[in-house]
């Protein structure tokens, strides 16, 4: 549950950057003297690296999720043995 709020949260966040490096680049092409399509591909690689960062932190919040449950979790054969560790 947590994860999806935080994922809604990032996703949010997300589109608010694109919104505004949009508005940025709308104001940009009013200036001839700034080279917007490098500014584009600038901003397209940024969010690609932010896109990139929220996947791994999303797989190292569950391979910690993951941990913690094992030691919850027991197999059949420790339930019949009742080895309770």
């Amino acid at each position: 549950m947590i994860e999806k709020q935080l994922k809604n949260v990032v996703e949010v966040r997300i589109v608010e950057l694109e919104d505004k490096l949009m508005n940025v680049i709308e104001i940009a092409n009013n200036y001839t003297d700034i080279p917007v399509p490098i500014f584009e591909q600038e901003i397209d690689e940024i969010l690609a690296k932010a896109r990139e960062a929220y996947e791994k932190k999303c797989l190292a919040l569950e391979k910690i999720r993951m941990a913690q449950s094992k030691k919850y979790m027991r197999s059949p054969r420790e339930i019949l043995k009742g080895d309770d560790e």
